[in-house]
């Protein structure tokens, strides 16, 4: 948990605005939000609502643990896949989305509190990290921006691991 504080205090030296879902660049702006609106992750903030989600749908559960608005390689990984049409169409088939944002600017300190506590039993000491449970809700493995930072990247290397998961029990 001390990791966590520590990167928002040194995020906050370099923080910046961002949407989760997209970097725009002024002169974009306007055709990147109407992107993003159109079509983007079916995002949950609450584990337990999440989880409900998952089991309803028989579906793996994936957070996404970042800091939106300060974490550089957070906002390459929105950039790169999350905000990506292939991404957002795998995702959206295939799992149910907890997003633990751990932002500088506007944090709701409820929402942070939660997010701190599962951070914390995920024992998660980086950003960007994602953490797929399969759907017992049962971790089956994390990963980070290397292993994610293209759609079609995250797709085969979430199926090739869940195929050594599902092969292991």
């Amino acid at each position: 948990m001390k990791i966590i504080k520590i990167l928002c205090l040194f995020g906050a030296a370099a923080a910046s605005s961002i949407s989760l879902f997209a970097e725009a660049k002024p002169s974009d702006e306007k055709a990147a939000s109407r992107e993003v609106s159109e079509k983007s992750v079916n995002w949950f903030l609450d584990i337990k609502k999440a989880e409900k989600q998952a089991a309803k749908e028989g579906k793996p559960l994936i957070i996404f643990f970042t800091g939106s608005d300060w974490c550089i390689w957070c906002k390459k990984l929105v950039r790169e896949t999350i905000s990506k049409p292939e991404f957002v169409d795998y995702a959206n088939k295939n799992f149910v989305m907890l997003l633990c944002d751990f932002p500088n600017e506007g944090a709701d300190k409820e929402q942070i509190a939660k997010n701190s506590e599962l951070a914390s039993a995920f024992k998660i000491e980086g950003f960007p990290t994602l953490v797929l449970l399969d759907i017992k809700n049962k971790k089956a493995f994390n990963f980070g921006y290397s292993e994610a930072n293209t759609p079609q990247k995250f797709i085969d290397y979430v199926k090739k691991t869940m195929e050594k998961s599902n092969a292991a029990k």
